[in-house]
């Protein structure tokens, strides 16, 4: 998501409630709504969008990095714990209903093998802010750790926290004298389907192995590298 004057890109990582930060600011932004799927999407909290900058929602730095030069820009994300991401990730109806076929995602039970095969595929949130889609340079970061793609980097990234959202929207409101309002900010996140299940889930240690033994380990290094709002 990009903004210009002030000079910003948003980074939406999926299941980070980038739909509500978008429905919040997207006017200021040089993004449009569109809908692709009317099967999932409503035009209103979910949705794609799309602009000259823009193909669809969840860019990664490095594709930004064709179009746009970082270091003029300030950069923003949200954070929220890997394992609540991903368990939310799981259960949306994007991939509920379309890799299994189901009209209604209530119908879906869980199966630990379908959860390793899609956080096996799932790009980890560290992947979306590394400026480099080189494989080797990639492969590295995955084996090792992420200070080094952080500290030289010649652009500033900060996040918003995810169990801090409302206080931390209010910050980068405040930041760029944007006028939002009030009504708009009580508007609710995304509310994930089998939010109990996922609950339950989080509190399994199989499953919380199965994710810091993956590539998504290196998302909980991101709290002790980038600096919040």
């Amino acid at each position: 998501m990009i903004f210009h004057n002030p000079d910003i890109i948003f980074l939406h990582i999926p299941k980070t409630a980038g739909n509500y930060f978008t429905n919040l600011f997207i006017d200021y932004s040089e993004e449009s709504k569109i809908v692709n799927d009317k099967n999932v999407q409503d035009g209103k909290n979910r949705f794609s969008i799309k602009s000259k900058f823009s193909s669809k929602k969840h860019h990664t730095l490095s594709e930004y990095k064709h179009n746009l030069i970082l270091k003029n820009y300030e950069i923003f994300f949200t954070y929220r714990d890997p394992l609540m991401r991903l368990l939310s990730g799981f259960f949306s109806p994007n991939y509920v209903l379309a890799k299994h076929n189901l009209k209604d995602v209530n119908e879906y039970k869980f199966s630990l093998l379908d959860f390793k095969n899609f956080i096996k595929n799932e790009k980890s949130s560290f992947e979306y802010l590394v400026n480099t889609k080189n494989k080797l340079k990639l492969k590295f970061v995955k084996t090792f750790k992420i200070k080094s793609f952080v500290k030289n980097d010649s652009y500033s990234i900060k996040f918003l926290d995810f169990n801090n959202l409302d206080i931390d929207i209010k910050k980068f409101i405040s930041r760029y004298n944007f006028d939002i309002p009030n009504k708009e900010l009580k508007s609710k996140v995304n509310v994930s389907f089998h939010s109990e299940k996922i609950q339950e889930l989080s509190n399994n240690k199989n499953i919380k192995e199965i994710i810091t033994n993956s590539h998504h380990r290196l998302d909980y290094e991101i709290l002790n590298n980038f600096e919040r709002i």
